[in-house]
């Protein structure tokens, strides 16, 4: 052991190289290790007991640490990404884990060279592919990331430069194919929250046309890459067969929330305990 090191910052080391030696051989082409072997490798590496709520560690936050950097490391459209997701998904439901997932700072120019300007760009669609994997997963997801990135792609942080606007396109887009069914839900059941910061924090209707255009004029702009527009179109499709589907549910009217409520609270008033259970209660609504 180094005498000069801190212990914190060797545990650290340890848990990332042992988390690493897990993931490598569960993403592998021959002879993989099983989902369920790679979770308890994995959980035996982090303190604490397995029925006790989970403790902030270093050896928590390498763990994390690990499966981002390989997330950016995997392309987005491998199917080693759905298997990183699958064995995160699985790992939550360990107290030992909890959900302390690491969350990458948006793709910003910092004054990188060509060479690393594209490496950065390459893993930010694929970090993406992995967020919006987890949410679709069921994953909490970080209520403001998904807008953050559309934004960067559609809104007012549009950047000038090319290579860093089509990375945002083609991030933007991996939420659309792998959350889409759930990023509309927003549009037809609006979060509680209306607001973080200065911006709206729900998906209307509106932004999501607004989003879906913008998928479309990348799609058809032959100055950008194939895969970018692959991708922008793919997502505009979707978004369009989402829409259709939406709209029939968004056309009918069931009243104002607050006539909902009060028919709700007239029928909690005007029913009286008789022994009911409560998924029986349930059913009479």
């Amino acid at each position: 052991m180094d005498a000069d090191v801190p212990l914190a910052e060797i545990d650290a080391r340890v848990a990332k190289e042992r988390c690493a030696k897990a993931l490598s051989k569960y993403l592998r082409t021959e002879e993989p290790v099983s989902l369920e072997k790679t979770c308890f490798e994995i959980i035996k590496i982090l303190p604490g007991r397995s029925d006790a709520p989970p403790q902030e560690s270093v050896e928590r936050t390498a763990m994390w640490h690990v499966f981002v950097d390989a997330a950016e490391m995997i392309p987005y459209n491998h199917p080693f990404q759905a298997k990183l997701v699958r064995l995160a998904a699985a790992l939550r439901y360990s107290p030992k884990t909890g959900q302390a997932l690491r969350w990458v700072s948006p793709l910003r120019d910092e004054g990188l060279d060509e060479p690393a300007k594209l490496e950065r760009a390459r893993r930010w669609v694929n970090i993406n592919a992995f967020y919006a994997n987890m949410y679709h997963f069921g994953w909490y997801a970080h209520p403001d990331y998904c807008h953050e990135v559309l934004d960067l792609a559609f809104g007012s942080s549009h950047r000038a430069d090319a290579a860093w606007h089509d990375a945002h396109v083609c991030a933007a887009a991996q939420w659309i194919i792998y959350s889409g069914q759930s990023m509309s839900q927003e549009v037809l059941n609006p979060s509680e929250f209306q607001e973080l910061g200065d911006r709206p924090l729900r998906l209307s209707l509106a932004h999501w046309r607004y989003c879906k255009e913008g998928f479309r004029g990348a799609g058809n702009d032959i100055e950008r890459p194939d895969e970018t527009r692959f991708l922008a179109a793919r997502a505009a499709n979707l978004m369009d067969c989402l829409e259709e589907n939406m709209l029939p549910v968004l056309g009918q009217s069931v009243g104002p929330p607050d006539t909902v409520e009060e028919r709700f609270l007239a029928r909690m008033r005007n029913m009286e305990y008789d022994g009911t259970k409560p998924d029986e209660i349930g059913r009479r609504f």
